[in-house]
């Protein structure tokens, strides 16, 4: 009898999909990997993605069903989006609604969920565990209370899904040891070990280009510090940022940006959202990435910055605070430090680390043993 279908549920976004879909891209390339490891342990999996289409005006957008690769498809919920952020909550809730039946009606018992954690639809993922008795796979690349403050009803859930869960995938050796208390079965993917073809070329100006790509949050990213280390940098340099924040976040980063431009011969420009089907060829342009989360921050002593894996898989240079989830990983013989989160630290690491490295040697062999950990993992379920 040929193997049920896996069901992987986050937020996801393809090109074979007729829609973009606003999606964190180092999270939908971590899926894109997860999918591709546990297929290759001969599952058939389906995406579900939970991702909002990108409009910029009201308009109705129907489910959508892709096929991905011979053993990987993607189901995308309808959505309605609206300019009203009262009315675009009331529909987030309508795409849970549709959610919370789909888990009902398609997973049964014994069936494998595999969840990306997310607080927006953990208590689903709880409850419907509770009522159907399927066997829940958490991925967990971050601990919620260790990003930012959260509602005390909302730590005790995100508790109660992490001890509720059969079997784990994590992104830091850290965050196995902090969460997986009763040792159940689980993985160490740090983040996407797919080697992407060249889709572009270096820039050819004589110049040495840097860039920074994630998160605004200043708690959990280290955007300002990446910025403002162009302010120790000559015309020699160029740092790019692009990422994704609240309307405040990024109209923060432009007026650090402008403000930082003014003292310094170092060109710096913000480069805006880079959607998950333009990011590639775009990353592939820099010589240095950098990964400036604040080391003294709970979250950088469990989570792997994925973006370290996104910018190795494209033969950047990665520069990293000495968060302790890269000092412990078994990569970080190939990732290059700064001493102190400090502007100056930041900018002295960029003058001295080469830029001709080309890490792709390390990832292939990390790919190479992730599918074969991937496959003793799912059969020990």
């Amino acid at each position: 009898m040929a193997e049920k279908e896996t069901t992987y549920l986050g937020y996801y976004d393809t090109p074979q999909s007729q829609v973009a879909h606003f999606v964190p891209p180092a999270g939908s390339l971590k899926m894109s990997y997860v999918a591709e490891a546990m297929a290759s342990s001969g599952r058939s999996i389906c995406i579900w993605s939970a991702a909002r289409p990108i409009s910029d005006h009201s308009r109705f957008f129907k489910s959508e069903s892709v096929r991905v690769s011979h053993q990987i498809s993607a189901y995308f919920f309808p959505f309605f989006y609206v300019g009203n952020r009262l009315l675009r909550k009331f529909c987030s809730m309508v795409q849970m609604a549709c959610l919370l039946f789909l888990i009902l009606r398609k997973i049964g018992k014994g069936d494998v969920l595999v969840v990306y954690h997310s607080l927006a639809y953990a208590s689903i993922v709880y409850l419907t565990k509770a009522i159907k008795k399927y066997h829940l796979i958490l991925e967990v690349e971050e601990i919620y209370d260790d990003v930012k403050s959260v509602h005390p009803i909302n730590v005790w859930l995100e508790k109660k899904l992490f001890s509720s869960a059969d079997a784990y995938i994590f992104p830091s050796e850290l965050i196995d040891k902090k969460v997986n208390v009763h040792r159940k079965p689980s993985i160490i993917i740090y983040g996407n070990y797919h080697i992407h073809p060249t889709q572009n070329e270096k820039w050819s100006d004589g110049k040495v280009h840097v860039i920074y790509s994630g998160t605004f949050n200043q708690r959990k990213g280290g955007v300002d510090s990446a910025i403002r280390a162009g302010e120790f940098l000559d015309a020699n340099y160029h740092i790019h940022i692009t990422g994704w924040g609240t309307e405040a976040e990024i109209e923060g980063v432009k007026e650090t940006v402008k403000r930082v431009s003014e003292k310094t011969t170092c060109m710096i420009t913000y480069d805006g959202y880079q959607d998950d089907q333009s990011f590639i060829p775009y990353l592939q342009q820099f010589n240095i990435g950098l990964s400036t989360q604040n080391p003294d921050d709970k979250l950088s002593s469990s989570c792997f910055p994925s973006k370290i894996l996104l910018y190795m898989c494209n033969g950047l240079t990665v520069l990293s605070s000495k968060a302790p989830a890269v000092l412990n990983s078994q990569i970080a013989s190939d990732v290059f430090f700064y001493e102190r989160q400090t502007p100056i630290d930041i900018a002295t690491g960029i003058k001295r680390i080469p830029i001709d490295v080309d890490s792709r040697k390390v990832i292939e062999k990390l790919d190479v043993n992730c599918k074969h950990q991937m496959k003793r993992f799912l059969q020990s379920l």
